[in-house]
């Protein structure tokens, strides 16, 4: 015992080197991990960091981070893998695959269990709901009632869940013009699903797709959580979303540096 909380103490100087995108990064109860293919790094001031070995292997570095009653959830951005991260230990907790069909969806929690909107793979963007059940611990649709309106196919959306109410807003969709050129469209709609009796109601528009570049690289569309709201942040803009005071607000002076992959900025 001493012997392992010993290792886990131990205080590196400099960031750890890491392989191309062979690692895996989150913020967590005040820490910032890195979990490369055999070590968990942990800091708190980007300077030092402890170190402890895992005997987990990933298929792949691509995961998303969720936290869902006081556990940390790992989960492939395909969809699928699952792995739970608690007590400084890594286990995958699925009887699934790996999915490929949810990249850029909307991640949230509700009644302790992990949530996913839309999202996009094999060539369509989706506009499901699909949730990991503990106890299967396999992934099922939450199913909408038949002919009721519902938010179109997109990835991307910002996600929010007050009481029982899931709201979703904007995101994108894939277009295809009469010369079947493709380009993306940003929606600007706002959604709101009942939760208990699964029924979608439409709650109206912005025009905020106005200050987007049409030509938008959705590898640089970053929905970062911040305090009780979000951050959309593209290449050009940073936008703060207040679904629940209904408020855009645009950040003056956004420095784009933060979302390119040179140096630590690639961790956002």
């Amino acid at each position: 015992m001493f012997k392992i909380a010993f290792l886990f103490i131990i205080n590196l100087q400099i960031a750890p080197e890491l392989i191309g995108d062979r690692f895996i990064t989150f913020q967590n109860e005040g820490y910032f991990y890195i979990i490369t293919e055999e070590d968990i790094y942990k800091t708190e001031n980007g300077q030092s960091y402890s170190v402890r070995k895992h005997n987990t292997h990933f298929p792949h570095f691509n995961f998303n981070f969720l936290k869902v009653d006081k556990k940390g959830y790992l989960i492939s951005k395909g969809g699928g893998l699952v792995y739970v991260f608690v007590n400084n230990e890594i286990y995958r907790v699925d009887n699934s695959f790996d999915h490929r069909n949810k990249y850029q969806s909307s991640l949230f929690e509700y009644q302790k269990k992990v949530f996913s909107f839309g999202g996009y793979g094999l060539f369509t963007d989706k506009n499901n709901l699909t949730y990991f059940d503990n106890s299967t611990k396999e992934w099922f649709d939450y199913n909408y009632f038949p002919n009721e309106t519902q938010p179109s196919p997109r990835r991307l959306a910002v996600s929010k869940v007050e009481d029982s109410n899931l709201y979703i807003f904007g995101g994108f969709q894939k277009k295809i013009n009469e010369k079947l050129d493709v380009y993306t469209e940003y929606l600007q709609d706002l959604w709101r699903l009942d939760l208990k009796s699964h029924v979608w109601e439409y709650c109206g528009e912005t025009t905020i797709s106005d200050l987007f570049d049409p030509k938008i690289d959705l590898n640089q569309v970053k929905i970062v959580p911040y305090k009780e709201n979000h951050l959309l942040i593209t290449k050009q803009n940073c936008f703060l979303i207040d679904i629940k005071n209904n408020l855009i607000k645009q950040f003056e002076g956004f420095n784009s540096a933060i979302i390119t992959s040179n140096g630590s900025n690639k961790f956002i």
